[in-house]
């Protein structure tokens, strides 16, 4: 059925389609030969939503009030969890949505898998078996990591209930802003409810006094919203960041991984990544670190641990994610990849310009390779690029890197772009103009790199004209003709993204 409509705009061969989707069942059943890219942002949004047990069945209630029991070397105290009333956590109360298309949880093979090099995890070995992680129940935690998911659970009741009691013009009227309330399917989105909470916690409290609901904010302070948000940011600005719309975006998805895993391997890493300016919005904020961020929460610690593993177990990259980083010039080296992963990556390269060489007659190359001067920007991923190797950091390639990329008498095309010279200074985040420029140097290599290019990192663009749909076909709208509602889409689209014809 989907071989017949693609027909429609000139596609005869569902194999020459890129597919990316979340990993929903009925995806994955329908897409398994077709080897589909799953949406890196679903998959984010899923990982944060398993380490904060945000996918409890509500089916499996244990009625038992025995004490938890946690394996001691673990460096946070066990103590024994009351049956208090207060103090309960329903699995109503941390589950994000019933009605999420995300995802099927049991791991799904990548079409084509990367033989990666061990990623090692740091911090207690407790933690490190990943399916001892993945089956850990919300109630075989502690009672300081207990606490920090009644945290959770009363920020969103006491965001619930401004809304519902119309409390959020009384707050803005007393100094605070707007308290904004998460999205049910998006789990990333409770930093952004947590934000608005901090910023007028005090006015909230107030108020809350005052309308007597003062046990809204019984489980909570100051302390322990900032060190959530502390943890949740990065997964905030990567989000935002693969989120691009019509620019390429799958050449970040192995950055951003690496960047998670790193930012996750230990307390001081979350403080060493949230003090260097790590949202990129102002230099001027908040140039101190914070007094509630220096002590780490005993209850904060399972949950970077836990989000750790969880990165490693429920997400693999494919090799499109390699190749796509390695056609960017920024980063084409992969000097933070093993030799195997690198040697992978230009095989599989190959393998695909011979395929293209078959397909078409090579055009006459031409040569014009100019050394000029190498000069990079510092941004979020400034220490993957090539040539950067940071403050004593060394670039893994070795002899063995040296004989995979150059493996012949006479150089491919490969080579070529791999050995080129150019100025980086001027090179934009964008890396198709890069391809269009030297089309006629590297004529196969580019028609690859902007095939893989095209696949984006995320299936949020799609979702959102899913959304527009929506909007524009409300009751007053039901006789709009499908031609038409196509029209006002691509309008929309291209005023959004300032396309002109």
């Amino acid at each position: 059925v989907l071989q017949e409509h693609i027909v429609e705009f000139g596609i005869d061969d569902l194999a020459l389609v890129n597919i990316v989707s979340d990993r929903g069942s009925n995806f994955v059943a329908a897409f398994r030969d077709s080897q589909p890219l799953f949406c890196f942002g679903h998959r984010l949004n899923n990982i944060v939503k398993t380490a904060f047990f945000g996918n409890i069945n509500n089916k499996k209630k244990p009625t038992s009030n025995a004490p938890t029991t946690v394996n001691r070397n673990v460096a946070i105290v066990s103590t024994t969890i009351k049956p208090n009333d207060d103090n309960i956590l329903h699995a109503n109360d941390v589950s994000t949505s019933e009605q999420s298309s995300e995802d099927d949880d049991d791991y799904v093979l990548p079409s084509i898998p990367v033989k990666q090099k061990s990623r090692a995890i740091h911090g207690n070995s407790s933690y490190n078996n990943h399916k001892l992680v993945r089956k850990m129940s919300i109630h075989d935690i502690p009672l300081e990591a207990h606490n920090v998911i009644i945290a959770l659970s009363q920020c969103k009741k006491i965001v619930k209930y401004i809304k519902k009691s119309g409390l959020n013009k009384e707050i803005e009227n007393s100094g605070g802003g707007t308290v904004h309330q998460s999205i049910a399917i998006r789990w990333v989105s409770m930093i952004e409810t947590l934000e608005s909470i901090l910023r007028s916690f005090k006015i909230i409290k107030r108020i809350l006094v005052i309308k007597r609901q003062q046990k809204l904010t019984n489980n909570i302070d100051e302390k322990i919203i900032k060190q959530i948000i502390l943890l949740l940011k990065p997964f905030k600005h990567v989000i935002k960041l693969i989120q691009t719309g019509c620019s390429p975006s799958l050449y970040m998805v192995l950055l951003s991984f690496q960047t998670l895993v790193d930012t996750m391997s230990s307390y001081k890493a979350l403080l060493d990544y949230n003090f260097s300016d790590g949202d990129r919005q102002s230099k001027e904020e908040s140039p101190e670190l914070d007094d509630d961020l220096i002590d780490e929460l005993r209850g904060i610690n399972l949950f970077w641990n836990r989000i750790h593993c969880l990165l490693n177990a429920m997400f693999t990259l494919d090799i499109r994610h390699y190749v796509a980083t390695a056609f960017h010039l920024k980063y084409w080296s992969l000097h933070l990849c093993s030799t195997k992963e690198r040697a992978e990556c230009y095989e599989h390269t190959r393998k695909q310009l011979k395929l293209i060489n078959i397909e078409c007659n090579a055009p006459n190359e031409r040569q014009t390779d100019k050394p000029l001067q190498k000069k990079f920007k510092k941004d979020l991923f400034s220490r993957f690029e090539s040539d950067n190797f940071g403050d004593g950091e060394k670039s893994e390639e070795s002899d063995e890197d040296i004989e995979v990329s150059s493996h012949g008498k006479k150089n491919d095309e490969l080579d070529r772009y791999l050995n080129l010279e150019i100025d980086r200074s001027k090179l934009e985040y964008d890396p198709l103009p890069f391809w269009k420029k030297h089309q006629d140097k590297f004529p196969h290599l580019s028609r690859y790199a902007r095939s893989i290019h095209s696949i984006p990192a995320t299936s949020a663009s799609v979702e959102r004209q899913f959304s527009g749909a929506g909007l524009v076909i409300n009751e007053r709208r039901t006789n709009l003709k499908p031609e038409q509602l196509d029209n006002v889409l691509l309008i929309r689209s291209m005023q959004k993204n300032k396309i002109t014809l």
